[in-house]
């Protein structure tokens, strides 16, 4: 009798129904899921790639503007020194030739 009246009762059924709705809507729910998080987990990992070639790009043209820098601020610094010393020649050039005027004069 306790057994025919268990079965007889509908929400031991609705129970039933939905523990077997949900055990069969989850294979396909947890799919699902699984597709889309690996998804956007190859999406993240394609980011990070993409970004690890970017760092790596800006590294070298960064190195390659510092060893610019470098060389036009060593070959400032040369003209410079030789502009100096062009000018240093020129001066005692012109105050030769002044001083020869100026003998010539006297």
């Amino acid at each position: 009798m306790i057994e025919k009246h268990f079965l007889e009762d509908p929400s031991i059924w609705v129970a039933f129904s939905f523990i077997i709705f949900i055990g069969l809507a989850f294979k396909p729910l947890r799919r699902m899921l699984n597709e889309s998080l690996e998804n956007k987990i190859e999406n993240i990992k394609t980011k990070i790639e993409d970004s690890e070639i970017i760092k790596e790009n800006s590294i070298r043209l960064l190195k390659d503007t510092e060893n610019k820098m470098k060389d036009s601020k060593v070959f400032c610094e040369t003209t410079l020194i030789e502009t100096k010393n062009r000018v240093e020649l020129m001066n005692k050039d012109s105050r030769v030739q002044l001083e020869m005027i100026i003998k010539k004069k006297k």
